[in-house]
């Protein structure tokens, strides 16, 4: 009898510091790997909700935090200080960056075939400057991962990309836990299948104002426009944190203009001001997306694409139904 106890107990201990550990930089990224480990799990978030993951200066804690973590998941290209933190911390964390799971040609393809407000000066040195990036080689987590450095970042806001990732994911998880590998299988099988019906949920939703001129303030959407039939004329502030100039404001506001566009989009995580003031000139609404969530009601997956669907919705056509 107390042979069987001390087993029993032996066996829960184990269970117990068996649990991974996963951190992940920003917040899409946390449900779906909490549904792939459920409760053999936890899952911290270093990006706090309303931060801008482009200039987030981590915490000591956090870097602390990730020195233990059994996998770190990044998404690249706009979270370099995750990557760099790893760097510093050696080579004994793992690592899963997102955006090395889609294909590089398809990135490629289908992000910024539209015109930039002020695309003259996209150059090198502001994406460094703007985006808190070192300068990366051909391998090696600091900066973006070799041969995604011209690529749009923003892409688990595509569900097609994130249902790329989420499987991806589930394989990494699989290698970390192959113990667990067949029901973190069944999770993802059950997660990707939920995906695909809120693929489709919003694609309804947005039914109503698919190619219609779509004017968003950040350089955070055109996976999302190009997946959903929204046209991506202009973004405004193509780098977070740098104003468009008063010229450059003048050429928005004609293309919002000669597109017919009736609306333009901040975010929650900028100032709401220039974007609140291109709207008055420019005579359109103004909306507020979010393309990170984190807050209250956006926390899930789910609900961060329903938010964002139904507020380009009510902004571009008040009058249709959101069901």
């Amino acid at each position: 009898m107390a042979t069987t106890l001390i087993l029993a107990v032996s066996s829960l201990l184990v269970g117990a510091q068996a649990q991974s550990r996963v951190v992940v930089s920003i917040e899409p990224y946390r449900e779906a790997v909490q549904r792939l480990l459920d409760d053999d799990g936890t899952v911290e978030v270093l990006l706090p909700p309303g931060a801008s993951p482009h200039a987030y200066d981590p915490t000591p804690r956090q870097v602390a935090r990730l020195a233990d973590a059994d996998l770190v998941i990044a998404n690249g290209g706009l979270d370099a200080w995750v990557l760099t933190m790893v760097d510093a911390l050696g080579d004994d964390v793992p690592v899963f960056v997102a955006i090395e799971s889609l294909p590089l040609s398809e990135l490629v393809e289908g992000d910024h075939d539209h015109d930039h407000a002020d695309e003259e000066h996209a150059d090198e040195e502001h994406a460094d400057e703007e985006h808190g990036e070192e300068e990366h080689g051909e391998e090696g987590h600091a900066g973006t991962p070799a041969g995604y450095g011209e690529v749009n970042p923003h892409v688990w806001l595509d569900p097609g990309h994130m249902r790329t990732i989420v499987a991806a994911l589930a394989e990494r998880l699989s290698e970390l836990e192959p113990a667990r590998a067949d029901a973190i299988g069944q999770r993802a099988a059950t997660y990707l299948a939920e995906l695909d019906t809120l693929d489709a949920e919003i694609a309804r939703m947005l039914a109503p104002v698919r190619g219609a001129p779509f004017v968003p303030f950040h350089d955070a959407w055109p996976y999302f426009a190009a997946h959903f039939g929204l046209d991506l004329v202009v973004e405004i502030e193509p780098f977070p944190g740098r104003e468009p100039s008063a010229g450059e404001l003048a050429e928005v506001i004609d293309t919002i203009a000669r597109a017919g566009a009736v609306a333009v989009f901040s975010e929650v995580q900028l100032p709401e001001r220039p974007a609140r003031v291109l709207a008055d000139e420019a005579g359109v609404r103004l909306g507020v997306l979010d393309p990170i969530g984190g807050a209250p009601g956006r926390r899930g997956y789910a609900e961060l694409l329903r938010y964002n669907a139904a507020e380009i919705l009510a902004t571009l056509r008040p009058d249709a139904d959101p069901r």
